[in-house]
């Protein structure tokens, strides 16, 4: 991804590259084993998908072959991350899909605030009743 390497970044970020690779396993975790951080560490991980908002709205790019790619593999972690979400449950706060999303899987810390702040039970179950 040659063009998306000379993007100027938050110096927190190597690279488009390094930020969907980063935003991949964060998702692959919330989708496999869910998360046991804070509420609020969860929140701060997930910024990283902010960042690639910001990428992804960059009209210049969309001319670029690679930068498609990049699109395509942001959508399928999106998806994961996604079916991580408990379906139709929405935080109020934030401006973005992913920032309002709460895991189905937690445990620890994330699980006790999810109880404390939204009342729910972690993990999720679909089909209690």
């Amino acid at each position: 991804m040659q063009v998306l390497k000379t993007l100027k970044l938050n110096k927190l970020y190597e690279s488009p590259d390094f930020m969907v690779r980063y935003y991949e396993k964060l998702a692959h975790r919330c989708s496999d084993e869910g998360y046991d951080d804070y509420l609020v560490e969860f929140d701060n991980d997930l910024s990283i998908r902010g960042h690639i908002e910001k990428v992804l709205t960059m009209d210049e790019l969309n001319s670029f072959e690679e930068f498609k790619g990049f699109r395509a593999k942001v959508n399928v972690i999106d998806n994961v991350l996604q079916g991580a979400f408990i379906p139709g449950v929405e935080r109020k706060e934030g401006a973005f899909w992913w920032q309002r999303g709460i895991l189905r899987k937690g445990e620890g810390d994330y699980a006790n605030d999810v109880k404390e702040v939204y009342g729910i039970n972690l993990p999720y179950n679909d089909h209690a009743v």
